[in-house]
């Protein structure tokens, strides 16, 4: 049996080698992680040092109440981490109170919604309430990701796998279980493949590492993609850009601000009518007027805003 016997200098690039793919791996692990600021006790001076610890370790996302979204998504706005939050309180919610909250969530930047299901209903059987919920959720958030939590430790394997199937049914995007080797076995093994499975409460890096290598995979932060300025779907970051052919934005999240986002639409806009009013002929006199119309409707608008 031959032997390699290393020089000095090759020993030396050997050992940087290796250390060089630890801290890929590291790096690839960390990738991975959802930072947890959802938590009662979270004010705004633990919230802005999470979100900068989630920056700086380039995390998938942050997950946060809707009380905090909002101040999060300014704190995340420029960064590859994208905004995910919680919705749907204890689960015992109505459909309604939980359809608004996931709306608002999205107007306020969320990239994902974390929808916390019925559980009186999933633990009695109630599939047709729970896939009602989750399509009405869905529906209403069409332009974010929804992740059922499943991670209740009150929950059994048999209550987790129809979880998942309905929430397979209503064509949500994920399921997030609680990092225990049996609990996610069961949901993958049901899942098939056809939902992404994440995990939760997770204690350690080896804990980490072996829920990794069984099978959980957490959702990959997402951009906005668009073709001809026009918007297109959100999608994975992996994916190199949408199915209409659109590249993705170098910013990877949404515009955080609702009122900076209408006034970029309304200058662009302007600008378009203005290009059309300098062509000439009938049409550029037409887009005149309506131009005039918008305009002082918009006026209009921003009054009665300040008076009510």
């Amino acid at each position: 049996m031959e032997t390699t016997v290393l020089s000095a200098a090759e020993a030396l690039e050997y050992g940087e080698f290796k250390r060089s793919r630890r801290e890929a791996e590291v790096m690839l692990t960390l990738k991975k992680l959802t930072v947890d600021a959802s938590r009662r006790e979270t004010d705004k001076s633990k919230l802005k040092s999470l979100c900068e610890s989630a920056v700086k370790l380039g995390a998938t996302s942050v997950l946060t109440s809707p009380v905090n979204a909002a101040a999060a998504n300014r704190l995340l706005f420029g960064s590859e981490t994208c905004l995910a939050c919680l919705a749907g309180g204890t689960g015992e919610s109505l459909i309604s109170v939980k359809k608004t909250e996931a709306k608002k969530a999205m107007k306020q930047g969320a990239a994902e919604i974390r929808l916390a299901p019925c559980y009186s209903a999933l633990v009695s059987g109630n599939v047709a309430y729970l896939k009602r919920e989750f399509k009405r959720v869905k529906k209403a958030v069409k332009k974010c990701a929804l992740v059922i939590m499943l991670d209740d430790p009150v929950l059994d394997g048999e209550e987790i796998a129809r979880g998942v199937r309905t929430a397979c049914e209503a064509k949500a995007d994920g399921v997030c279980v609680r990092g225990e080797l049996p609990a996610l076995m069961r949901a993958v093994k049901t899942a098939a493949g056809r939902l992404s499975v994440c995990v939760s409460h997770v204690e350690n890096a080896e804990q980490l590492r072996l829920l990794l290598k069984a099978g959980a995979k957490n959702r990959r932060g997402v951009v906005f993609c668009r073709k001809g300025g026009r918007s297109g779907r959100f999608r994975s970051r992996a994916c190199g850009g949408c199915d209409r052919g659109g590249e993705p934005e170098k910013t990877g999240l949404s515009f955080p601000f609702p009122k900076l986002r209408r006034q970029a639409e309304k200058r662009n806009f302007v600008k378009k009518v203005e290009k059309q009013r300098t062509a000439g002929g009938q049409n550029a006199k037409k887009s005149a007027r309506f131009y005039l119309i918008v305009e002082k409707g918009l006026k209009m608008l921003s009054f009665f805003r300040k008076i009510l």
